[in-house]
């Protein structure tokens, strides 16, 4: 299983979160953290079946699952399995 870290920050003159990922790589925004963590876990999964080359074996990407790393933190770590 890969784990990702993800860097979740809000704008606030905007009043979106975003969220990064370099390794991966993307970057996108929603206006909420719920609606955000969602849109993380489907854009980590089809982002990394284009760009990283998969054994046949693990040809799909399962789960993605996106914890915060503690409770005063931006980063959250997302594991693919």
């Amino acid at each position: 299983m890969a784990e990702y870290d993800v860097l979740f920050l809000w704008h606030e003159e905007s009043q979106t979160w975003t969220a990064e990922n370099d390794e991966i790589p993307f970057c996108i925004g929603s206006e909420t953290l719920e609606k955000l963590m969602k849109r993380v876990k489907g854009v980590a999964i089809e982002t990394l079946e284009i760009n990283v080359p998969l054994s046949p074996k693990a040809s799909s990407i399962a789960e993605t699952v996106c914890q915060p790393s503690s409770a005063n933190s931006p980063i959250v770590g997302c594991s693919t399995s």
